[in-house]
């Protein structure tokens, strides 16, 4: 997609996919383009699947009280993110951590639930999907390749990892014009992705937690990958000042 020209319309009929399409109407829109390329990296990289645990990962995320990012890619299809990598891996920085487990998996012919499996199997008995008991190995199996240490995850540093990692880039879409404001991701990700509607969005979310908690949180996670947890710029200086992503809303940057 070309920045700017791929518009989503808030009111149209929203697909869960990394490439969103929606019906036209003349309702407000916003530019999807950073939304739909750095969500599934910034969420990979939040609890790598390399290291963590398929389950352990979309636990998480439904004890926050959404779907687990697992389950959302199968549903989205798996295929849109190896392709959107792909596209990219030519000018990729060689400091950036690939999902290289993902992209396995749709090499393996494993594209969502389209295929019947992708990280879960699914059919007429399992239309939510299932535990593939060829997923773990093909795990194993990558870390082995990677020299990974597994570790186990909680519920809270899932969803604390997760969270910093998608309101740190939506921080940075925003500041590169990519998103007018903070509303307007909020609404890409309750509408498109199944973000918990009670919650508000991740932008409203994060208000909510504190801005300077989730930025002391990623600069301890960037103690082991600096480059992934780059800190946005606009985050850290709404927390410095006391403000919030809702005033931003109002009165723009």
């Amino acid at each position: 997609l070309d920045r700017g020209e791929q518009r989503l319309d808030l009111e149209g009929e929203l697909l869960a996919a990394e490439g969103i399409q929606l019906e036209q109407h003349d309702r407000r829109t916003v530019a999807v383009e950073g939304v739909e390329d750095r969500r599934d990296p910034a969420l990979l990289g939040g609890v790598d699947i390399d290291v963590g645990v398929v389950a352990d990962e979309d636990e998480g995320g439904v004890a926050f009280g959404g779907d687990g990012e697992h389950q959302v890619g199968d549903l989205a299809g798996l295929d849109i993110g190896y392709a959107t990598r792909q596209r990219k891996a030519a000018t990729r920085d060689p400091r950036e951590r690939v999902p290289v487990f993902a992209d396995r998996l749709v090499e393996a012919g494993h594209l969502g639930r389209k295929s019947g499996r992708g990280y879960y199997l699914y059919d007429e008995q399992s239309p939510k999907g299932r535990p593939d008991p060829e997923v773990e190995p093909l795990v194993a199996q990558v870390r082995g390749d990677l020299g990974l240490t597994p570790r186990g995850f909680d519920d809270e540093e899932i969803r604390d990892r997760y969270m910093a990692a998608m309101v740190n880039e939506a921080a940075k879409i925003l500041d590169e014009g990519i998103a007018a404001k903070p509303s307007d991701i909020d609404a890409v990700l309750l509408h498109g992705y199944g973000f918990p509607r009670y919650k508000g969005g991740p932008m409203h979310w994060a208000d909510a937690a504190g801005l300077a908690h989730i930025v002391a949180n990623i600069r301890r996670y960037a103690a082991d990958d600096p480059y992934f947890w780059e800190l946005s710029p606009l985050l850290d200086r709404l927390a410095n000042e006391g403000r919030s992503f809702s005033d931003l809303n109002v009165d723009g940057k």
